[in-house]
C-alpha cells in the first residue's frame, strides 16, 4: 500500500499488507511497534491510498 497525506501530490509512503483477514487488512507499523496493526486504525493524516499488487 501507499499512503499520501495532506496537503501534498504524491504518495510518500509505502507499506506491505501483513494479512487480510475477514475483509480488513492489517499491517506491519514500526513507530508503534505492531507487528499487525488494523487499517482503520492507521493515522488520519493519511488522507489517501492505494493498494498496489505484485
Amino acid at each position: 500500500m501507499q499512503f499520501k497525506k495532506k496537503p501534498k501530490t504524491r504518495y510518500s509512503h509505502s507499506m506491505f499488507v501483513y494479512e487480510k483477514s475477514n475483509g480488513t487488512l492489517y499491517l506491519p507499523v514500526h513507530t508503534d511497534n505492531y507487528l499487525k496493526r488494523n487499517f482503520k486504525y492507521m493515522s488520519p493524516d493519511w488522507i489517501k491510498y492505494r493498494i498496489l499488487k505484485l
